[in-house]
C-alpha cells in the first residue's frame, strides 16, 4: 500500500465529512450569518489546505487491530485536523509569520482587511480575531468528538486523552515562546529539554494522539496502544528536528515561508544548543548579535548556516536523526503490534518524516 495515496484518500473522505459538517444542513452548521458564517467558512479552507496526516494516523491507528469498517474515524480524525487548525493560527500570530503554506496567514487577511475598512489599531484586530477563529476551532473540534457514536466508556478515554494531550500542548507551546524570547546568551537551554519540549509540542500531539485515537476505537490492548504512542513521540522527534533542518536550510518556494524564520524568532532549536558551546569566542559574539533579530539579513542567515555546517552540528544531527529513525523502525516491528499492512504505512511515514522538503 503506497503512503501518499492512502493519506490522500483519507483525507478526500474527511474533506467531504467537513464540508458536509459545516454546511446549513450539518452538525456544525453554517453560522448565523456575517462575521460567524465568515469565520467558519474561512476555517472550513484553513482546514482543506492541510495535508491531514493526523485524520490519516487515527485510520492507521484503527486498522492496526481491526479489519472492520468504522465510520467514526473519520470525524474523529476531522476533530484533530480542527485542532490543529487551530493550533497553527495561533502560532502564527505567536511567531509574528505573514504566510502559512505560500499564502497570507489568517491574521494578517484580517488585519489587510481591518486596514481598507478604516479600523482603528488594525494589526491588533486582525490578530484579535484570528485568535477568535483559532478558538472556534477548539470548540467545533470538541463538538465534532461530543457527538460521535460509540459506547460510553470508550468514548469517555477518548475524549479524555484528546483533552490531555491538547493541554500538554499549550503548555510546550508556552515553553517554546518563553524560551524564544530570552536572549540568545542566557544560560543555555538543555538538549534533553529540547527533546522534551518536542515530545509534546509535536510527538505526541501530532503522531501518538491521533494513533493511539485510532486504536483505541478498534479495541486494541492497553501495551499496544502503548507501543503505538511511544513510536509516534519517536516520529514527532524526527518530524520536528526536520522542522527545524528546514527552517534554516530549506528552499522558500518548498516550504511557504521565508527561510530563517527561526533565527529571526530567536528559536532555541537543538541546533542551537548543539552550535553554540563549538563556537569560538569571536563567532559567539556574532552569533549573539544576529540570533533572535527580526531584522536580519538573508546573508547573516547564510553565514549562520555556513557556521553550523562548518562546526559539524549538521552532519551530528543527521547522525541522531538517523539513530532515532532506527529506534522507530524497531519498535513498528514489535510483537506488540499485530501483523499488518499498516505496519508498512508507519514505515514510508517514516521514510517521508527523514526525506521531506516541507
Amino acid at each position: 500500500m503506497n503512503m501518499q495515496s492512502f493519506f490522500q484518500t483519507h483525507k478526500h473522505k474527511v474533506s467531504r465529512y467537513l464540508g458536509y459538517a459545516f454546511s446549513s444542513t450539518g452538525i456544525l452548521g453554517g453560522g448565523r450569518g456575517g462575521v460567524d458564517t465568515d469565520a467558519r467558512t474561512r476555517l472550513l479552507s484553513y482546514t482543506l489546505g492541510g495535508k491531514m496526516i493526523r485524520a490519516g494516523l487515527v485510520q492507521v491507528g484503527y486498522d492496526l487491530f481491526s479489519a472492520d469498517p468504522d465510520p467514526v474515524t473519520v470525524p474523529v480524525g476531522a476533530a484533530l485536523e480542527l485542532f490543529q487548525s487551530g493550533l497553527l493560527i495561533h502560532d502564527d500570530i505567536m511567531d509574528r509569520d505573514d504566510l502559512r503554506r505560500g499564502k497570507e496567514t489568517l491574521h494578517v487577511q484580517f488585519y489587510r482587511e481591518a486596514e481598507k475598512e478604516g479600523l482603528a489599531d488594525p494589526r491588533r484586530v486582525g490578530e484579535a480575531l484570528g485568535v477568535c477563529v483559532g478558538d472556534l476551532a477548539f470548540f467545533l473540534g470538541f463538538q465534532i468528538l461530543s457527538l460521535v457514536t460509540m459506547d460510553a466508556e470508550p468514548h469517555k478515554k477518548l475524549l479524555e486523552a484528546v483533552a490531555r494531550e491538547m493541554s500538554l500542548v499549550g503548555t510546550a507551546q508556552m515553553r517554546d515562546v518563553s524560551w524564544g524570547a530570552r536572549q540568545a546568551d542566557a544560560p543555555l537551554i538543555t538538549e534533553d529539554e529540547v527533546l522534551s519540549l518536542y515530545r509534546f509540542k509535536t510527538g505526541r500531539y501530532t503522531f501518538s494522539l491521533p494513533l493511539a485515537c485510532g486504536a483505541l476505537l478498534a479495541g486494541a490492548p492497553p501495551q499496544a496502544v502503548a507501543v503505538l504512542e511511544h513510536i509516534g513521540e519517536a516520529l514527532g522527534i524526527i518530524f520536528q528536528i526536520k522542522d527545524d533542518e528546514l527552517g534554516l536550510f530549506g528552499e522558500e518556494n518548498d516550504l511557504g515561508k521565508p527561510v530563517g524564520s527561526d533565527i529571526r524568532e530567536g528559536k532555541k532549536t537543538i541546533y542551537f544548543t548543539r552550535l553554540v558551546p563549538k563556537l569560538s569566542a569571536r563567532n559567539r559574539k556574532r552569533f549573539f548579535s544576529l540570533y533572535g533579530r527580526p531584522d536580519v539579513s538573508p546573508e547573516d542567515i547564510r553565514s549562520l548556516q555556513r557556521l553550523i555546517t562548518e562546526t559539524g552540528v549538521r552532519d551530528e544531527i543527521d547522525q541522531l536523526t538517523s539513530s532515532r529513525a532506527e529506534e522507530v523502525r524497531k519498535l513498528i516491528h514489535s510483537p506488540q503490534l499485530p501483523p499488518s499492512e499498516q505496519k508498512n504505512l508507519l514505515l514510508q511515514l517514516l521514510d517521508y518524516s527523514l526525506r521531506r522538503r516541507s
